[in-house]
């Protein structure tokens, strides 16, 4: 009894954050199918129960459009959640700073903030960065997993290419741009040695909103021990990814398990003040996919988390692995509130 309390009471009282979803991705998609308030039926009541506060929705450009629609296509993913939020009636708001954020949770709504998922599009012009932040993008992802005009992205499968590289000149003008902008960098995604460049160039806290530890799985796509020492001393958070190839490195009968056990590894390593969730949801994605699309997909993938009530089975593990409730508050969303109450002003 007094375990499902607690379990209760943390889902009552935690600010919780997802610090990626493919958020406006999905609701361009479904609208372009001729579909409204995708909001309101796909996503409200499964947020509403599960207790999430705020989600930081992506601009993720599929490379079919690259490299002449990047622009296009960014605005109109921002262009169909703004339609989208007006059409929930007040269930959801998009926000652009930290009184935004709280001011949502004290009206009862479910607070937006948009994040690039790589920068393309804003190819080499500097202007369309401040353009995008005036549109309430306040998260910049600098890569996916591709080259940009920033940088390298870090790849999922090994590609037959030349010598990676960190930033770019136009890279190392971006990051400072954003940080004058008051903008939170983003390195899920990166290589290692534009990480590294990161770390040269800038000051202050940065996240990775969706990566794992690579001392469980070892690809690219995770950070090493030392990055992960690297976000912590900046007093930033990296966010677990609920992909399961980037997450199960021992077999569980339950495989958010394998959530627990990245948490664990970056607590041990670095402590409780930086880590959080970035769960990167994709089965509400890939139902729209052809059978094409499914067929050809370089790294098959699926959830570990099919869906956001999900989070209470994750709360039961933690508690079990002794973290108390204070811990599990700051994984669920503190450590992100803290981040976002520096650099979003």
């Amino acid at each position: 009894m007094q375990f499902t309390k607690v379990l209760n009471e943390i889902h009552k009282e935690a600010f919780i954050i997802d610090a990626h979803n493919d958020l406006a991705f999905d609701i361009l998609r479904q609208r372009n199918f001729g579909k409204r308030k995708v909001l309101e039926n796909d996503y409200y009541e499964e947020l509403r129960d599960a207790g999430v506060n705020l989600l930081v929705s992506s601009l993720f450009i599929d490379p079919v459009f690259l490299p002449s629609m990047a622009l296009q296509r960014a605005l109109s993913q921002i262009y169909a959640l703004i339609e989208d939020v007006e059409e929930s009636m007040g269930k959801f708001v998009i926000v652009k700073d930290y009184n935004e954020i709280m001011e949502a949770r004290f009206n009862n709504q479910i607070a937006i903030l948009i994040s690039f998922e790589g920068m393309m599009p804003i190819y080499e012009d500097l202007g369309l960065l401040r353009i995008f932040r005036e549109l309430g993008v306040r998260l910049a992802g600098l890569t996916w997993a591709r080259r940009n005009f920033l940088a390298d992205g870090a790849n999922y499968v090994d590609k037959i290419e030349g010598v990676s590289g960190g930033l770019t000149e136009f890279g190392v003008k971006a990051v400072k741009k954003c940080q004058s902008l008051g903008m939170v960098i983003d390195l899920s995604h990166i290589n290692d040695e534009g990480f590294a460049d990161v770390l040269r160039f800038t000051n202050g806290p940065f996240i990775a909103s969706h990566s794992n530890a690579r001392g469980i799985v070892d690809t690219k796509r995770n950070l090493s021990d030392e990055q992960i020492r690297a976000i912590a001393a900046r007093k930033g958070v990296i966010g677990i990814n609920a992909m399961d190839f980037l997450l199960i490195g021992q077999s569980h009968s339950n495989p958010i398990e394998s959530i627990a056990d990245h948490i664990d590894y970056i607590v041990n390593l670095v402590g409780i003040d930086y880590v959080g969730l970035g769960l990167d949801l994709n089965s509400k994605l890939m139902k729209y996919n052809t059978v094409f699309e499914n067929e050809n997909t370089k790294v098959a993938h699926k959830d570990v988390v099919g869906d956001y009530r999900e989070l209470k089975k994750l709360t039961k593990i933690l508690l079990k692995r002794k973290y108390d409730k204070s811990d599990i508050c700051k994984i669920y969303g503190g450590n992100f509130l803290r981040v976002f109450k520096e650099v979003l002003k």
